[in-house]
């Protein structure tokens, strides 16, 4: 099953490396090239898992192929959303040029997008955020019915083109929506700041994986949050009256959700759409076809 995966999905141009990001991620290196096909070169980006304190290379196996398969499923028929992330294949790097690849598990081919959300949206006019945020909710409802769930939406996991369209990126928590817990992760400085209060785990220093459609519309508003914001990294994080993670996380099971005052590039009217998500009761969540609803109802102006 693996192979075919694999073979039906292999990237079938040709590549080349031009630069590789270390340390990357936490658990995978990201590589840079260009690809050739139909007369033209297209660059793009290569997602390589890796060994890193003390995950086997069976464990980075399983992480490729959920990742592969996810993508995949996003991608039957190809460009039906235009908010998810191109995927081009896979591709078995030489470890001579990426180290950390593991023989027989290949590397994860996707388009290259120019711009970080964050920094597209700075100091953009209210109007020009807003629709950032409604793309990004476009691209979740298109996940959500497939019964699919992202598991790690933040402003690092959407990029932004040249002419202003979001694509979401970095399927690598992805899976389809279960009843069954799938255990815990234990991160570096997890990103507390969009993760859910039914996954924090109390009195330990880990994050459930029991991630959800609720889980993924928390982390919805608190990207929304600082995207609408528009004032920078800083400035309009979530929880930005807090710098350490887990004063963050402190808050957070405290219920002491963010205040308006602090968020002045957010209307009153998106204020209230976002703020509906922060509640420890996840039945209670609008859909994200709900909020996507009451957005576009928002004035796109100051």
């Amino acid at each position: 099953m693996t192979n075919s995966l694999y073979g039906d999905n292999a990237l079938k141009v040709p590549f080349r490396l031009d630069r590789t990001d270390r340390p990357g991620r936490p658990y995978s290196v990201i590589s840079y090239g260009t690809i050739q096909g139909q007369g033209k070169s297209r660059l793009v980006v290569l997602k390589t898992y890796r060994q890193i304190n003390g995950i086997t290379s069976q464990k980075v196996a399983e992480r490729t192929y959920r990742e592969v398969k996810i993508l995949v499923a996003l991608h039957d028929p190809p460009g039906l959303c235009p908010y998810i992330n191109r995927f081009h294949g896979v591709l078995f790097p030489d470890p001579a040029q990426i180290r950390e690849a593991i023989a027989g598990i290949p590397s994860i081919v996707t388009e290259f997008v120019k711009y970080d959300s964050i920094e597209y949206t700075e100091g953009k006019d209210f109007g020009i955020r807003l629709r950032i945020v409604q793309q990004l909710g476009n691209g979740l409802l298109y996940m959500h019915s497939l019964g699919l769930v992202h598991g790690d939406l933040k402003p690092d996991n959407l990029r932004v083109t040249e002419d202003g369209v979001v694509k979401i990126i970095d399927f690598g928590l992805g899976r389809y929506e279960t009843n069954e817990h799938t255990g815990l992760t234990t991160l570096i400085l997890p990103s507390y700041r969009f993760i859910a209060p039914e996954l924090i785990i109390p009195g330990m220093d880990a994050v459930s994986m029991f991630v959800s459609k609720a889980t993924d519309i928390y982390a919805f508003s608190m990207t929304a949050l600082q995207i609408l914001d528009g004032q920078g990294y800083q400035k309009s994080m979530p929880f930005n009256q807090h710098w350490v993670p887990f004063a963050v996380r402190r808050a957070i099971v405290n219920q002491e959700w963010p205040q308006a005052q602090h968020y002045t590039g957010v209307t009153p009217e998106a204020w209230n759409v976002i703020s509906a998500c922060w509640t420890t009761d996840p039945t209670v969540r609008p859909s994200i076809d709900t909020i996507l609803k009451d957005l576009s109802g928002i004035p796109k102006s100051l």
